[in-house]
């Protein structure tokens, strides 16, 4: 849980302070970031990405992202790897959908695809002291058969 936790401050912070890549949209982004409600999440992310009229591929990366951590949260790892995958696809630099695609594989007891999924994120993240590169590692190490 505590890393849970950990991932969902991390990207509130990353989200607040993505000023560039989100000018003109923070507001529908925040539309459908909401913890602890991952039904809202969902319907108001899927809300945001239909919604043609927001060009940004920045915008639509984190809006991706931030469904599949709702889909996450839900416990539908089928569709969280899905968006984690269309999110990295629009911006291959959005380390936080590597770590959240791992988690998926993770709990879905897919470790050889969970080690890939945070080996990714460790090649992705440029900051080797980031905690998701950090909990990569760990996850990693603990392997369970």
């Amino acid at each position: 849980m505590h890393i849970w936790r950990s991932s969902v401050v991390g990207f509130l912070a990353l989200v607040t302070s993505s000023g560039a890549i989100l000018a003109g949209n923070q507001r529908s982004v925040n539309d459908c970031w909401h913890p602890g409600d991952p039904a809202r999440s969902i319907a108001n992310c899927t809300r945001v990405l239909e919604d043609k009229s927001e060009p940004a591929t920045g915008a639509r990366a984190y809006t991706y992202a931030g469904r599949g951590r709702a889909y996450l949260e839900k416990g539908d790892f089928e569709h969280a790897i899905e968006d984690f995958n269309e999110a990295i696809r629009l911006d291959p630099r959005l380390f936080f959908a590597y770590y959240w695609r791992g988690l998926s594989f993770f709990r879905m007891r897919d470790f050889d695809r969970a080690i890939a999924a945070f080996s990714d994120l460790i090649r992705v993240d440029i900051k080797p002291e980031s905690p998701f590169a950090l909990m990569a590692l760990v996850a990693r190490g603990l392997r369970i058969a």
